[in-house]
């Protein structure tokens, strides 16, 4: 599951944030879903979750905390806060989960034209563990040209 950002609803392609939390998922991952070329833009997932939803690092460690501290970014019992930012073409996503930098990468080529819709994927439940659920609440859209940055 996840954020899509730059989102082209006829064919599925766009950049995505990722919200797969479930064993051997990816949380704040970006995902650049681009037909054939669809891959991790930092090469590999940012962390891989335990059975227990504890982060376990895989391929590259996450560069903007430490993996220890998974347990106190994630909220495992009520919602979770996301910010996301996307600048440029080639884009620049930066994630921020519940106040703390979980990622930030900068793509390697232009995509989608630099504009897109923005929508939610959810998969289907032959996908999920018995019992898990996704919910969305209080979504907010800013244009970044008007707002202030907000910087942690």
């Amino acid at each position: 599951s996840g954020f899509y950002l730059r989102a082209d609803g006829d064919t599925g392609k766009g950049l995505q944030v990722t919200i797969d939390y479930e064993q051997g998922g990816s949380v704040g991952s970006i995902y650049a879903a681009d037909g054939a070329n669809s891959r991790f833009l930092s090469g590999q997932p940012e962390f891989t979750l335990t059975s227990n939803g504890s982060a376990l690092t895989s391929g590259n460690n996450p560069q903007f905390f430490d993996a220890s501290e998974w347990s106190n970014i994630w909220n495992t019992d009520n919602y979770n806060t996301f910010l996301v930012r996307v600048q440029g073409n080639p884009a620049t996503i930066t994630v921020w989960i519940n106040g703390t930098k979980v990622n930030e990468v900068t793509d390697d080529q232009a995509r989608f034209g630099g504009i897109g819709r923005l929508a939610l994927q959810v998969h289907n439940g032959n996908q999920w563990v018995a019992g898990s659920v996704n919910r969305f609440r209080n979504i907010r859209v800013r244009n970044l040209l008007k707002s202030p940055m907000i910087e942690k």
